[in-house]
């Protein structure tokens, strides 16, 4: 019963682990593209 709790409890850590990894890796995608289209809206103004 205990083995049993303990790799429960492992195996949930490392899907929230997996999971907190995917969701900034998605945020920081989300920054890296909002701060491209800074530079493409700056560069229009620039330049064109």
């Amino acid at each position: 019963m205990l083995i049993n709790c303990l790799i429960g409890s492992v195996f949930i850590g490392s899907a929230a682990k997996s999971m907190a990894s995917l969701i900034s890796s998605i945020h920081f995608l989300n920054l890296l593209s909002l701060f491209l289209i800074e530079i493409a809206a700056f560069l229009k103004a620039e330049y064109w």
